[in-house]
């Protein structure tokens, strides 16, 4: 199969390829790379270790942030009758523990708070406040007051924290 490019697509891409090239050279001549070339180098090896050609390599920005593909999972769960939804937004690995960030929908409320759990994945706490009233409602205090506590935790710990640490991306 043949692939038909312009001559200005021909050129962007053997630009970024000498590019690459170049900067290769630079750090192996012990030279100090600018963060900005660092991206450059990045984001060539992340396009590597997807397989791909290296000749067809073209630098974007885009390509030295990674985005989480879990971003935006949803995990539902029926609390007495009523919706409990928890949308992830952001993972934080602080060595020790792990802290899941989302949003979690719930009695008519939203709130946006955190599930912390160990290394190894067992639910240490969890702290979500309320975004309609105010801070100082606790989605936790509520879930205490209903006696419902336990259910959550068990439902953080089964579905959500097992799911997301299981995620390859």
């Amino acid at each position: 199969m043949k692939i038909i490019i312009t001559k200005k697509q021909y050129n962007l891409l053997k630009e970024s390829l000498d590019n690459v090239l170049d900067l290769y050279s630079k750090k192996s001549k012990g030279e100090t790379l600018k963060p900005s070339e660092m991206d450059i180098l990045r984001a060539f090896d992340k396009y590597q270790k997807k397989g791909s050609n290296p000749e067809d390599f073209v630098f974007n920005q885009d390509d030295v942030y990674d985005t989480d593909e879990r971003e935006g999972m949803r995990f539902k769960y029926n609390l007495k009758g009523r919706p409990f939804k928890f949308e992830f937004s952001e993972e934080i690995n602080n060595g020790d523990e792990i802290e899941y960030y989302g949003e979690i929908t719930f009695n008519g409320d939203e709130f946006l708070g955190v599930i912390v759990t160990d290394k190894r994945g067992y639910l240490i706490d969890y702290d979500f406040y309320s975004t309609s009233n105010n801070e100082d409602t606790r989605l936790q205090n509520i879930l205490k007051d209903e006696d419902s506590d336990d259910e959550i935790q068990n439902f953080f710990q089964e579905q959500v924290i097992n799911t997301l640490r299981g995620w390859k991306f």
